[in-house]
């Protein structure tokens, strides 16, 4: 089957299988909601230091969903209000202050 897929894949270099996965997964969890939601739970629960890794690699990578999250704590704002402008404003605000902090602490 995986050879299968690579020879279909160069044949079909147009087709962007990325968003097809990501695609399929979003339907599978709609339909599937409260499964999901069970099975992630289930999955953190047994797996803290997974999690904490994943996190700490969000965090420092600064993703759209982590800016997200901090531009909406105490906004009132949804995820789906923030514009990617503003996303990229609030990344390149925090690369300043983390350099800044930086900056500070080997100074010292």
């Amino acid at each position: 089957m995986r050879e299968y897929m690579r020879e279909y894949s160069k044949l079909h270099p147009h087709i962007n299988w990325n968003d097809k996965k990501k695609k399929a997964q979003k339907e599978r969890y709609r339909k599937n909601s409260t499964k999901q939601k069970k099975a992630i739970y289930k999955w953190r629960k047994n797996n803290p230091e997974k999690v904490k890794i994943i996190t700490q690699n969000v965090i420092k990578n600064m993703a759209g969903t982590y800016i997200r999250k901090i531009l909406c704590e105490g906004s009132g704002l949804k995820h789906r209000d923030i514009p990617d402008s503003l996303i990229e404003l609030k990344r390149a605000q925090m690369k300043v202050r983390r350099l800044c902090r930086e900056l500070k602490t080997s100074a010292n």
